[in-house]
């Protein structure tokens, strides 16, 4: 009888010395299965993979239900120079089709604002952007000019002495 009420005082005292506190260290989502997540306010949410030519890449966390124009838009929206007629959409699971990877072309909604073709956001989907060719061109002249400008500088302060 003394172990029961012994137990059991340990078992109410645990459970008033936990903190009730909000901290900077608690999570500000709780966790409701292995890939939803409850929010402060009720929301769910789910984390997706951006990455690429991208302002934010990374990996966000978002509101379940969003589309793939809000969720470019969260990480600052594709750099100048983003492929955005090629955005390959990787899924942590196939779908009804057994398709796992899409393909998404965002000028046609940036054309017409149509968001026919545009793939629900799903849990771990990963998105990448690239960047395309000539806008890489374009950058890696630049680098090459810049750094041939100061080859020809150090000759010409070369060829002074």
């Amino acid at each position: 009888m003394k172990n029961t009420i012994l137990i059991l005082t340990l078992f109410i005292a645990s459970i008033f010395s936990q903190e009730n506190g909000n901290n900077d260290s608690s999570p500000e989502f709780s966790i409701t299965g292995s890939r939803y997540y409850t929010g402060k306010d009720g929301v769910l949410k789910v984390f997706v993979n951006i990455w690429g030519h991208v302002n934010n890449p990374g990996r966000i966390m978002v509101n379940e239900g969003i589309d793939v124009v809000t969720l470019l838009s969260i990480t600052g929206g594709p750099k100048k120079g983003a492929d955005i007629k090629n955005i390959y959409v990787y899924r942590e699971f196939p779908d009804k089709d057994g398709q796992i990877v899409y393909i998404l072309n965002l000028q046609d909604f940036v054309d017409s604002g149509s968001r026919d073709g545009l793939v629900q956001v799903l849990p771990n989907d990963t998105y990448i952007i690239s960047q395309t060719f000539g806008s890489f061109l374009l950058e890696k002249v630049a680098t090459v000019n810049t750094v041939m400008s100061l080859v020809n500088l150090y000759f010409n302060i070369d060829s002074r002495k």
